[in-house]
């Protein structure tokens, strides 16, 4: 689909030749943390096109009373720059019109919506995103023809994601598939935070990359919360702990886990024992 929008976008011309023109709105959603941002940011670049971002949800909190004039002049405002216009939590405005629990005016604020999306022309892109896909108004969903539903990395992602933000590029392929399996569950974003604040780390103290307290810090983050890694060496307990986990669940052999945990393989022999 990623492709096939942007020779779309491309080809637009062509295409209202031909009578085949339609919206180019992309709608994005999926968990947090998943790349919705980056894809639009992606999809500007490959356009050569300024992205403007606009998070609907503080607008909503900060300017209630004057949501929907704002609301028109952002669609006013951003077509005149050849520009990609970004809707980030469109949740927050554009929820289904019949939820009780939802003021007069957000539900005004849809129907603007559709209306600035309808105002625009053929050449005009739109990308929007969404943590809350089912919170969307039908009539909104029908208004984004091109849809990518992002899902948490799988096996193969997490294991080139280890090896960009973790160890650019230049590390064994055993090590980072040992990250893949770990880090099941956990988001791009979180695979992100948890090696940027690992190198920040090596950084400052001027060392080494401790893979034992990244190790250490994937089993305790979760999706969206993830946990920052120590520095310095582990505690006995939690060699320990680490090293009866992988060795037991993941057939991490004696010789491995010396390497890991920075100990001898006798060490690690004593930790199994116990």
């Amino acid at each position: 689909m990623f492709q096939t929008f942007l020779a779309d976008v491309v080809n637009i011309d062509e295409l209202i030749s031909h009578g085949l023109a339609g919206r180019l709105n992309l709608l994005l959603s999926g968990p947090p943390g998943t790349g919705k941002t980056l894809i639009a940011g992606h999809i500007a670049a490959q356009l050569n096109r300024p992205l403007y971002v606009v998070r609907l949800d503080s607008v909503i909190s900060s300017l209630l009373g004057d949501t929907a004039k704002n609301l028109r002049h952002i669609f006013d405002f951003v077509p005149k720059k050849n520009a990609i216009l970004f809707l980030d939590e469109v949740d927050a405005v554009a929820k289904l019109r019949d939820d009780r629990h939802e003021l007069g005016e957000l539900k005004r604020v849809v129907n603007t919506l559709i209306q600035g999306l309808d105002s625009l022309d053929d050449h005009a892109v739109v990308i929007a995103a969404t943590n809350h896909s089912g919170l969307l108004d039908p009539a909104i969903w029908r208004r984004f023809p091109y849809k990518i539903n992002s899902h948490t990395p799988d096996f193969e992602m997490r294991e080139n994601l280890w090896s960009h933000f973790l160890f650019l590029d230049n590390v064994e392929k055993n090590t980072t598939k040992l990250l893949a399996k770990l880090s099941e569950g956990l988001s791009g974003a979180d695979i992100e935070s948890i090696s940027i604040a690992t190198r920040r780390k090596c950084v400052l103290s001027k060392s080494e990359i401790n893979l034992g307290s990244v190790i250490s810090a994937v089993i305790a983050s979760t999706l969206g919360n993830t946990a920052t890694p120590t520095n310095g060496e582990l505690s006995t307990i939690e060699k320990k702990s680490i090293s009866c986990l992988l060795h037991r669940e993941h057939n991490i052999t004696q010789v491995d886990l010396a390497k890991i945990l920075n100990t001898s393989r006798q060490t690690i022999s004593s930790y199994l024992k116990e």
